[in-house]
């Protein structure tokens, strides 16, 4: 077990010992080692920041760590695109990490950041997610388009590769996979079924033309890294209306957000149609935030909805204006809304008051919260519902 305030680096940090340094913190339970030009070395630890090293690390080492991570061209590449996201798997330790190198100013002259995110080798067991009961249901029998959203960071990835994994063992299907970068090696969770991972751009050059490429290959499931434009999202949509089971990925701010951002992804003129389209594909959307848990690990918090036909039908024969509210009040019949989800990890105990009182603001949701407090709360007896309803912390007040 190493002390991580007693690290010390060599006068030149060069590939190899950024490699031992990584392996050492990885090891100690780190998520992400950041590199930049002129600065110390930090890591992210259960979900915190901290420096880890006492000196700055100087750009010719930055940069030589660069070439030895991706290779000799790293700098015409990052000068050319300003960023570059690639997979790593470090040999000496079984490491595999998810690399990001970026441009960035460092008060002197033009530098670089690199960042690399842990991926595990294979993704943990659906069950260790601790789905709720509803969305576990509709990912394990999953049609049409499933969209899984978040910030960076928010475990999207993850959730997706874990469902995967269990589809391919319980059943006999074929999966393709468009991902970028790689990030997970589904070698030892095919069962009975054929995974075939392809890396966007390495492979081929977008998302949307792996869709295209998908098509071709009578695939039963196909999953998109991740929507990030509108020709994307017509291949996804595309796909999902000939009948295949998509899975995918977008940066949103909760769930209605995921939707609304697809949509204004089109035309002003082309929206109320697509929006048509859209909801008809629907078949689960999830948001998900990792915060601090009380026991220093990152707790999953979640809210969803999983759309049925009587669902559907009340969407499509809206006006979009009308959307947000009645997907809002949907929360309550067809999933959980983010609210909900914290009241029940407090309850549960593993997030503290503060925690979820930075979560909760009592004013937007305040409604929403209490309507929802008193639906959690009847599946308690009647001498703990009076101290649970005597709590006040957040958005339960």
């Amino acid at each position: 077990m190493h002390d991580l305030t007693q690290i010390t680096l060599p006068s030149f940090l060069s590939g190899d010992n950024f490699l031992q340094l990584a392996g050492v913190v990885v090891d100690q339970g780190s998520s992400e080692i950041t590199l930049q030009s002129n600065r110390p070395v930090f890591i992210t630890l259960h979900g915190q920041l901290i420096k880890l090293t006492p000196r700055n690390i100087m750009d010719y080492e930055v940069r030589a760590v660069a070439k030895f991570l991706y290779g000799a061209n790293i700098d015409s590449e990052v000068g050319r695109k300003g960023e570059i996201d690639f997979a790593y798997h470090c040999h000496q330790n079984g490491h595999h990490f998810r690399v990001n190198i970026t441009k960035c100013h460092d008060g002197q002259s033009g530098g670089i950041q690199i960042s690399m995110r842990v991926i595990p080798h294979n993704p943990k067991p659906l069950p260790e997610h601790h789905l709720e009961d509803k969305l576990a249901k509709s990912l394990r029998d999953p049609e049409g388009l499933v969209l899984v959203t978040g910030a960076t960071g928010s475990g999207k990835s993850t959730l997706i590769a874990s469902v995967i994994a269990h589809l391919s063992q319980v059943k006999n299907l074929k999966i393709l996979t468009y991902e970028s970068p790689i990030e997970f090696i589904f070698d030892d969770c095919n069962g009975q079924s054929i995974i075939s991972q392809t890396e966007v751009p390495r492979d081929l050059s977008s998302f949307s033309q792996g869709v295209r490429n998908a098509l071709r290959r009578t695939p039963d499931i196909i999953m998109v890294g991740e929507v990030r434009d509108k020709e994307t999202l017509d291949a996804v949509m595309e796909a999902a209306l000939t009948g295949h089971t998509v899975m995918t990925t977008l940066h949103s701010k909760g769930v209605v957000d995921a939707i609304r951002r697809m949509l204004v992804m089109f035309p002003s003129e082309q929206r109320q149609a697509r929006m048509y389209d859209l909801i008809q594909l629907m078949d689960t959307v999830v948001w998900q935030k990792l915060v601090p848990g009380i026991d220093g690990q990152l707790v999953a918090l979640r809210e969803y909805i999983v759309f049925d036909d009587a669902l559907r039908q009340k969407l499509v024969d809206m006006q979009l204006p009308d959307i947000d509210k009645t997907l809002k009040a949907s929360f309550l019949t067809h999933g959980q809304s983010f609210y909900k989800s914290a009241l029940s990890a407090y309850q549960k105990n593993k997030i503290s008051k503060e925690t979820y009182n930075s979560l909760c603001p009592e004013s937007s949701n305040a409604q929403v919260s209490k309507a929802e407090s008193g639906l959690l709360f009847k599946s308690h007896n009647s001498s703990n519902q009076e101290a649970l309803l005597s709590t006040k912390a957040g958005c339960a007040t």
